[in-house]
């Protein structure tokens, strides 16, 4: 394993390249940027240098997201810490309607879950709705899993 210690700048910082890199059109390069944030956001979460640097990736990130980049809406909910105000929510259903299958598949499991354990309706139809995004583009998990609801 990499270890991140050894530099004296923090690891965050060596993230602009990919950064500037991921692109609707670039999808490589934003799996990489979500791949490496998500371990550094593990491996340095909570240390004191890492917080700043950190936080000013989560307010970079926030624009490309409210404006449709699947991409970083991902990098955005990873990179979050659970005690931020951010709705995680809301960042997964922006990727879904951007064409991040995962979202799509990710929200419609949530949902599924809690209609589970409420048998609210709406529930379910939001979560038949999202499978039905993410199936439609090829997830065959979601697939399956609205195979098995159709069946009751």
């Amino acid at each position: 394993m990499f270890d991140y210690d050894e530099f004296e700048t923090s690891a965050f910082e060596h993230i602009p390249l990919l950064f500037k890199s991921c692109t609707p059109t670039t999808p490589s390069a934003c799996f990489t940027l979500n791949s490496a944030i998500g371990r550094l956001a593990v491996i340095k979460r909570n240390q004191a240098v890492e917080v700043p640097v950190r936080d000013q990736w989560i307010a970079a990130l926030k624009g490309p997201c409210a404006n449709g980049n699947a991409a970083h809406c991902q990098v955005l909910v990873k990179l979050s810490p659970s005690n931020q105000s951010l709705d995680k929510a809301s960042l997964q259903d922006t990727a879904c309607r951007a064409g991040a299958v995962k979202s799509c598949t990710n929200i419609g499991r949530t949902h599924l879950r809690i209609y589970k354990k409420s048998n609210d309706p709406n529930e379910l139809q939001t979560a038949v709705d999202h499978l039905t995004r993410a199936c439609e583009l090829e997830n065959n998990t979601a697939c399956h899993m609205l195979e098995h609801l159709s069946k009751g």
